[in-house]
């Protein structure tokens, strides 16, 4: 059926390299960049060695592939590199030996990919005498020279390609020094290496590879960046991929919540799209699930493979779901401050969790770094509350972003259109603005409610919720905007955006924003709506308020946040006295 059965999920490697390259959908960008820096080395002068860090699943593993193969397809970087491959961790390595022979196996390899047994063989025989030679030589210093000595013959500097760097640094702890030395010999070895995690041999001023590498942090896809590489592979898939790219264009709103619930990982990409081609009729909930399912073996190690304590801080971690500091993180888990503290630089270190700073404290707080796997926890180890507000989140979602991304006056004038070609939405703005301003004559009854009439029940309730605030009455005008948010979806604020902020924007000058902040929570509002609640919180409170809830809710919370504070925005500046 197509190129793109063969797409890899977990294991590029597995593919040839042209169905890897038809499958590379994202990071080109990126990967041109790395590219062209590349370009400038020279065949005999110093290097500049690269660090790729980025979460588990961001894609580390292709786009060191991607280098291998762009180095080999173009004809002036093949003249000056020779890019050699790894395996995804390197365990063995304790000395700089073992590192050495690892790089004469790859250098074996790239011999048998292009066609050259002689070599190859050559070059086994090399490695076989290496290996059973004296072990006196931890410093690695005649594998090396052998390395060398077949480079030098080949005319090209070697380009090691090395994926999980950290557990190589690791394993070297006492020869690091060494290898920064054979690093930096002019002609030499260049490296690119990926980690998941900040590398304890870069931190320090007086560690060994402090301030050596030229750092590339990968970010996750964001929400455009994510449609467009689905409908770059839907195009790629010619027939089969007809449904994706329809549905891309008629149902965005599916594709962003998915987005926001899975947090841009290229990994699930391609899950993602694999799901959609199978069923385009889906829902938001739906999808995650069947995506949940397809990394739950994964995930489900990932736990199992750390210590206890660091489970027990885990489970606290990402069953708080929003970023929290170690004495949270220690009253919810019964560990002593210092031990969780001690284990969530562990978890940071491993690449597991995440320092992020927030508006409630000074100190740092800690968020799951992979955020899918938040949610695959949340879903198979939560409580019934946070289940249940993952299913709002989802259905608030996929309505918020049920339009798109267009602006307040497209959205009222699309609505207006929709609702009545005498343009309704003009009469309704109309009475609002009568409703606010004290210097028009009141509105009877009888105009009101023939405005009123015309609308859903959703618009309706807007007027009356914002009549009743102009009267004073806030219960009456909480009760109306509390029906007016009865679904657990974002619609409203598609069809009524400007009404919603215009009453709440009103609420706030009036005084009463933290009483209708109250009584949003004590209806559970803040569950079923609550990116809008955040936002709203963030509006009364500060912008800072925004760090404090999950990047799930933060997204769409951001949006509501910015079309709440506009108009403060465009105020001019005050006068200076």
């Amino acid at each position: 059926m197509g190129e793109l059965l063969e797409l890899a999920v977990y294991n590029p490697a597995i593919l040839d390299d042209a169905s890897f390259l038809n499958g590379f959908a994202a990071r080109q960008d990126l990967a041109e960049r790395l590219l062209q820096r590349l370009g400038e080395t020279t065949a005999d002068g110093l290097a500049t060695h690269h660090l790729i860090l980025g979460q588990r699943g961001l894609g580390k593993t292709s786009l060191l592939r991607r280098l291998a193969l762009g180095v080999r397809d173009d004809p002036r970087l093949a003249a000056v590199l020779l890019p050699l491959l790894f395996r995804e961790e390197q365990y063995n390595v304790h000395n700089l030996h073992v590192l050495w022979l690892n790089c004469l196996d790859a250098l074996g390899d790239w011999f048998e990919r292009t066609g050259q047994p002689e070599p190859a063989a050559a070059l086994d025989r090399d490695v076989a005498r290496l290996a059973q030679g004296p072990t006196d030589d931890p410093e690695g210093t005649a594998a090396l020279e052998t390395f060398q000595r077949w480079t030098r013959e080949l005319g090209r500097r070697p380009l090691l390609l090395l994926d999980n760097l950290d557990i190589i640094l690791n394993g070297l702890a006492k020869q690091q020094w060494s290898l920064r030395r054979a690093l930096q010999r002019p002609g030499g070895i260049v490296v690119v290496g990926a980690s998941a995690g900040w590398l304890e041999a870069t931190e320090e001023k007086s560690a060994a590879f402090y301030d050596f590498f030229q750092v590339t942090v990968l970010e996750p896809l964001g929400a455009d960046e994510l449609i467009r590489c689905l409908g770059r592979l839907a195009a790629l898939r010619g027939e089969p991929g007809r449904a994706v790219q329809a549905l891309l264009t008629t149902d965005p709103g599916r594709i962003r919540a998915l987005h926001d619930l899975t947090g841009g990982n290229p990994r699930t990409l391609t899950l993602l799209y694999l799901l959609l081609e199978t069923d385009t009729g889906g829902d938001v909930l739906t999808d995650l699930e069947r995506l949940l399912d397809q990394v739950s073996v994964l995930y489900k190690a990932r736990v199992e493979d750390l210590a206890l304590q660091s489970r027990v801080v885990l489970d606290a971690v990402a069953l708080a779901w929003d970023p929290v500091i170690a004495a949270e993180v220690a009253a919810a888990s019964g560990l002593a401050t210092g031990t969780v503290s001690a284990q969530l630089t562990r978890l940071e270190r491993d690449g597991i969790v995440q320092r992020v700073s927030v508006s409630r404290s000074n100190r740092d707080a800690y968020q799951l770094a992979e955020r899918f796997f938040n949610i695959w926890y949340l879903m198979r180890h939560g409580p019934r509350r946070q289940r249940a507000r993952l299913r709002w989140l989802s259905a608030f979602l996929r309505g918020f972003y049920l339009r798109g991304q267009v602006d307040e006056a497209k959205i009222a004038y699309t609505t207006a259109q929709a609702l009545d070609p005498d343009n309704l939405i003009t009469a309704s703005n109309l009475l609002a603005i009568a409703l606010l301003r004290d210097d028009i004559a009141p509105v009877d009854d009888a105009a009101f409610n023939a405005i009123v009439g015309r609308h859903p029940d959703s618009g309706a309730n807007l007027l009356r919720a914002l009549r009743a605030l102009v009267r004073g009455d806030l219960p009456a005008a909480a009760d109306a905007f509390a029906a007016v948010l009865s679904q657990p979806d974002g619609d409203v604020l598609t069809l009524y955006q400007g009404f919603v902020l215009l009453f709440l924007r009103e609420a706030a000058r009036r005084g009463h924003g933290d009483a209708l902040l109250s009584d949003l929570r004590d209806r559970g509002i803040a569950d079923t709506h609550w990116p809008l609640v955040a936002a709203y919180e963030a509006y009364l409170h500060g912008e800072a308020r925004l760090a404090d809830v999950n990047p799930e809710v933060r997204t769409a919370a951001r949006r509501i946040y910015d079309w709440l504070d506009a108009p403060r925005r465009s105020e001019p500046p005050a006068p200076r006295r």
